[in-house]
């Protein structure tokens, strides 16, 4: 009666969402939203100084749209985010509300039922490729908080390395990205237990910062602070990329060796990658950001096919399993054998300093769980 009117609009089609004048908007299912629309509709609230309700349960991949606006509005003044799972209202059935969380998970949706009546974030799912992996919370802009067994402190790491370098192999491979990102990855596998350690990573998507005279220098530079011996390095890039190699050798007189690709078994290399972190063979330092977030988001297509995407610095991970002859992963945990030789030391002189000695060398390979 006081000629108002309600207009609704899909956000797929977001050229319509220009050239409004509202006095409120609401979005609902915000995570299906194409980005565009938001981006045309925000203007149409200067005008009125329009508030704006954002509604919708959390997307599946922590690099998606949604994720962002949420930042935006934690960060703002005048915003509020609020988080209402499904059992806060008082006229859902708490029994139905179980049955459905069984039914999820009997057909294995678990993730989905987290997402869509507890309002979690969880990544991935069923069609996650790599649902094994322990990723930290999820701070504000991509910001992991704390660690997992999956996600260690790179200065413990590098300590621990540094104690007793000559036990491992060093790796580094290159992906030079021409279009998205020139990716850099750093590994240390231990000689005995097998243990993958991805130590540290450049991930530039500045394409003014991506010739080789600027990326070189700094992964020498992360080499260098790790083993200072540059003989105990391989280096590895993607032989598609064949003018990166030889302007290497040409201006800093380093040879790289191409890549060992696996285009038609990539699923085999990305099975061993799994067993590695079932079977405690694989961490990453908080200095590869970019690396967790590619493996929490890198899930199947719609077609259940492996996207070709966010993948560099897994495929910088695959080169070097493939150039390590890394095929299977052992089962059983390996010991150092200087622990037993502590023991007998500390039989013999009846002193506690072996205790220190094979603490010391059960946690660099084992972490706490000892």
């Amino acid at each position: 009666h006081n000629g108002s009117f309600i207009k609704l609009l899909g956000s797929d089609n977001y050229v319509v969402a220009a050239g409004h004048t509202p006095d409120l908007i609401i979005y609902d299912e915000f995570a299906d939203f194409d980005p565009r629309f938001d981006k045309a509709m925000r203007p149409n609230l200067a005008p009125k100084k329009a508030p704006i309700i954002i509604v919708g349960s959390p997307a599946h991949t922590s690099d998606s749209y949604y994720y962002k606006v949420e930042d935006e509005f934690r960060q703002r003044d005048n915003g509020e985010v609020f988080v209402m799972p499904t059992h806060i209202n008082p006229h859902i059935s708490k029994d139905w509300l179980k049955e459905e969380e069984e039914s999820y998970r009997t057909r294995g949706e678990y993730a989905t039922f987290q997402r869509e009546y507890l309002a979690m974030k969880v990544f991935g799912g069923a069609d996650a490729i790599f649902p094994m992996l322990k990723v930290p919370e999820q701070g504000l802009m991509e910001k992991y908080v704390g660690f997992t067994d999956h996600y260690v402190p790179y200065a413990d790491k590098l300590a621990e390395i540094k104690r007793r370098y000559k036990d491992y192999d060093f790796y580094c491979s290159f992906d030079a990205g021409t279009v998205t990102c020139f990716a850099v990855l750093l590994i240390a596998i231990h000689r005995h237990s097998r243990k993958v350690t991805c130590l540290n990573s450049i991930y530039e998507t500045d394409q003014g910062k991506t010739t080789t005279k600027q990326i070189f220098p700094r992964a020498l530079e992360l080499m260098q602070s790790i083993c200072g011996d540059m003989d105990r390095w391989t280096m590895i890039y993607d032989n598609a990329a064949a003018w990166f190699a030889q302007e290497v050798q040409h201006e800093f007189d380093y040879n790289l060796f191409p890549c060992v690709k696996d285009l038609n078994k990539k699923e085999v290399k990305l099975s061993l990658i799994k067993d590695l972190m079932v079977y405690g063979r694989f961490e990453m330092t908080d200095e590869c950001p970019k690396l967790m977030w590619e493996m929490s988001n890198y899930q199947r297509d719609q077609n259940g096919k492996i996207p070709k995407k966010n993948d560099h610095l897994i495929d910088n991970l695959r080169y070097i399993l493939n150039q390590a002859g890394y095929d299977t992963v052992p089962r059983e945990p390996w010991v150092d054998p200087r622990i037993e030789q502590g023991w007998r030391h500390s039989i013999r002189n009846n002193v506690d300093e072996s205790r220190s000695l094979t603490e010391d060398i059960v946690e660099g390979f084992y972490g706490d769980s000892y």
